[in-house]
């Protein structure tokens, strides 16, 4: 699909079929999210750590408003 030491990517793919990366996001998202597999960023994979990285601010957050709660009361 793509040349042997060219990076794996949407973009790459697209250029080599001589179509624009919009029309495989938007005409063929399986086709997308195949590659996304193989580059390892799957739409889940993303989701799922992006997730879990807000609950790890929001704990921070939580944290943070209890301690400036306290310094306020003071």
């Amino acid at each position: 699909m793509v040349e042997g030491n060219q990076k794996l990517s949407i973009s790459s793919v697209a250029r080599a079929a001589g179509v624009t990366p919009g029309l495989i996001h938007n005409t063929y998202p399986a086709v997308a999210e195949r590659i996304r597999n193989l580059m390892g960023k799957s739409v889940r994979a993303q989701r799922d750590s992006k997730h879990q990285a807000l609950m790890k601010e929001k704990e921070l957050n939580k944290a943070l408003r209890g301690r400036t709660a306290c310094f306020l009361r003071s």
